[in-house]
């Protein structure tokens, strides 16, 4: 039977070894898994033993996303030496880590798509599109920017 423990090491290897997991993002786990549970605060220290240039504003957004992946949790709350108030403490999930949200497609990527889409429509034998390439350019574009305009 596995424990919690064994699952927690199944998910810091995966975290580790994955590649999915990078940057901030692994270090914080890292740090959390080997040192936690911990404050933003005391993630921001370690972190910064390690990377001088780190701000605490880099740290507390990436314990958010991470939350959201549900490889951090908020393991209870304790009360901040330096200003008196109660803050979170963090610690490493036993759950392998979500997929990051993908990021809405901009404008520009858009555009880049269709026309990767649409160019190998055209006729190599004249500079402009046949018929059915209009045709195509046309419904695609009234499919892909309907109401974006």
């Amino acid at each position: 039977m596995r424990t919690e423990s064994d699952r927690s090491l199944e998910a810091y290897i995966y975290v580790r070894d994955s590649g999915k997991v990078t940057g901030l993002h692994s270090m914080i786990y890292r740090i959390l898994y080997h040192q936690g549970p911990m404050t933003s605060e005391g993630i921001w220290q370690q972190v910064l033993a390690l990377r001088p240039n780190t701000t605490s504003h880099s740290v507390t957004p990436r314990t958010k996303e991470m939350k959201e992946r549900k490889m951090i949790w908020a393991s209870g709350e304790t009360q901040c030496p330096n200003t008196g108030r109660m803050v979170t403490l963090w610690d490493v999930t036993t759950a392998m880590p979500e997929p990051k949200p993908l990021k809405p497609e901009t404008k520009m990527k858009r555009i880049e798509r269709v026309l990767r889409e649409t160019i190998p429509l055209m006729n190599p034998d004249t500079p402009l599109f046949n018929e059915e390439g209009w045709t195509t350019l046309r419904d695609f574009y009234q499919r892909e920017f309907s109401g974006t305009w």
